[in-house]
């Protein structure tokens, strides 16, 4: 290999890991571009500000990339509005509902979780919950464009599907170490959730799915009751809480996802998507770095 195959590939283009480390340089000079103004919006109650803006640098980021270095449209990165798209968004939504489910009946089962009616604070639930599922929605697809997206593409162009999971979850698990009463437990189960979604755009090549799992499990954990990463995101009169005993079965004051109930569920997840038949490269054909 000659010194420019260190940076070409036969094509012309860019190796993945140039891409993937310019993607990373942009986006983060983008956030920090933003950041103030976001700081200075936040303070004066404007919340939906932040998914907002992050969501919308990641995608002009993403277009950015994918014109540029990729030569190909933003659709690309699995957000094509072809046939079926909806579907894909649906079934995404329908697993994250059955999942959550699976965990709510087992936390009842064996935990001892109770839901018990509590005053709420706000004279406008609808609404609040409204406005908290609109940020839900926005936080999500943020993420999947982030973790599911361009970056995880090329690394799975780089280092094949397998590497690809275990360090874009890694990393989705990471960022979710700062959250209030995060453990390692909760830590673990992060990353085991980043292995269901990347999972799940593999075997489908969209991303529509992930973001209907992610959206459906964020805001169906919330209205249950349960904190959601350690955040009280829904203000209604009930709450579901279990007691100190049994912690590490229901994960406390960081909710499910902080328990050994929700490890098992995700496992299981992971497992049935993994062995699922489908696609699991991605678009461009695979080209190491």
């Amino acid at each position: 290999m000659n010194h420019t195959g260190y940076f070409l590939l036969p094509d012309g283009r860019l190796r993945a890991g140039w891409r993937l480390l310019i993607f990373v340089i942009f986006w983060v000079v983008i956030v920090n571009l933003l950041g103030w103004w976001l700081l200075e919006y936040s303070r004066h109650g404007q919340p939906v500000l932040a998914p907002l803006i992050h969501l919308a640098s990641t995608a002009f980021v993403t277009w950015a990339m994918l014109k540029i270095f990729d030569c190909r449209p933003f659709a690309d990165v699995g957000l094509g509005l072809d046939k079926g798209w909806w579907q894909l968004l649906g079934c995404g939504k329908l697993v994250g509902l059955a999942t959550v489910a699976a965990v709510s009946v087992s936390l009842l089962g064996i935990a001892d979780v109770q839901v018990t009616s509590v005053k709420s604070v706000n004279s406008s639930p609808m609404l609040a919950i409204l406005t908290t599922t609109f940020l839900l929605v926005l936080a999500a697809c943020f993420e999947e464009l982030l973790f599911r997206g361009y970056p995880f593409q090329r690394l799975v162009e780089g280092i094949g599907a397998t590497g690809a999971v275990l360090v874009s979850s890694t990393f989705f698990g990471i960022v979710h170490w700062t959250n209030p009463s995060a453990s390692l437990l909760s830590t673990t189960n992060t990353v085991l959730a980043g292995v269901v979604l990347a999972l799940g755009y593999l075997r489908t090549q969209s991303l529509w799915y992930p973001i209907g799992w992610h959206v459906a499990w964020n805001w169906s954990l919330g209205l249950a009751g349960f904190p959601v990463s350690g955040l009280d995101l829904f203000d209604v009169p009930w709450s579901a809480a279990g007691p100190p005993a049994t912690a590490w079965l229901h994960g406390w004051e960081y909710g499910p996802e902080g328990g050994a109930v929700a490890t098992v569920v995700l496992i299981g997840m992971a497992a049935m998507l993994w062995r699922c038949p489908g696609k699991v490269g991605c678009p461009s054909s695979p080209n190491r770095y």
